[in-house]
Order: structure tokens, then sequence, then C-alpha cells
């Protein structure tokens, strides 16, 4: 069985002075390090799931979305359980003042705020990476404005 399935969340960047952004990234439960995201629930906008999801998974809530940004997708294919899944996650861009994260135990293990070379060299999967360079292209274009 094929199976279309789709998450929503928000690539945050804490961003402090004249510091190097620093993106928070997740260690879920599973093992594998992603950006903060999930599904949607019944009657929620795409944003709505992706604020909610940042909430339960790391406690901040205060957050400013970045301007004029596109939305940023992710694709990939996986087996489980003898379907195959094709997966989309959508992505907004978003800064943080607040650092403090209190991760949600029952799905995520561990957190960092990673410089970008740090998450391209944590995160597991390949698809994470095209994200974030994505994400920096899109960063160093709207600085050049």
């Amino acid at each position: 069985m094929i199976i279309n399935d789709k998450s929503y969340g928000i690539i945050l960047i804490f961003r402090k002075d004249n510091h190097e952004d620093r993106f928070l990234i997740l260690r879920h439960n599973a093992g594998h390090w992603s950006f903060p995201k999930g599904h949607k629930e019944e009657g929620e906008t795409s944003v709505e799931a992706a604020l909610r999801e940042l909430e339960e998974e790391s406690g901040i809530k205060e957050i400013e979305f970045a301007k004029d940004t596109p939305v940023i997708k992710e694709n990939y294919s996986f087996e489980k359980n003898g379907n195959h899944y094709d997966k989309t996650n959508e992505y907004f861009i978003a800064f943080t003042k607040d650092d403090i994260v209190k991760i949600q135990n029952s799905e995520i293990n561990e957190y960092k705020w990673a410089t970008y070379d740090e998450a391209v060299n944590t995160f597991t999967f390949e698809e994470p990476k095209g994200v974030l360079l994505e994400v920096k292209n899109i960063l160093n274009n709207e600085s050049k404005k």
C-alpha cells in the first residue's frame, strides 16, 4: 500500500547580536535528527500545525516568521510495516529570541542549537541537509537586499 504523508514544521533560528545563526534541531526517540514538525489536526492550517508542533516538541511559543520567504519542501520515501510512504514536510522559516528548550520526552530525547556546519554534520539523513542549505541560501539572499 502507498501512503501519502504530510507534516508541517518550523526551521527555527536563534539569532543573537553578531553571532552565527543557530538552528534548532531535535533527536527523535527513533534516533534520527530533524527539525520540529508534525501532522495537522482537524481544522488546523499548515501554519497552525507547525506552531503547535514547535511548542509541543520544544516548548517555544514566541517566534517571528521570516518575511517574504518561501515554504521549504522536503520529499522522501520509505518503507514501514509493509507500506510504502511518500512523505512531504513543509517548513516555515522563523526566528526566536528564546533559546530555552523544554523537549517533549514522549517523542524527543535531545536537542541542539547548532550552527549550519554542526547541523549538517549531525543530521542523520540527507534530506534535512538539503533543506538547511536552501534556508542558508534564502537567508544569505535576504541579507543582501
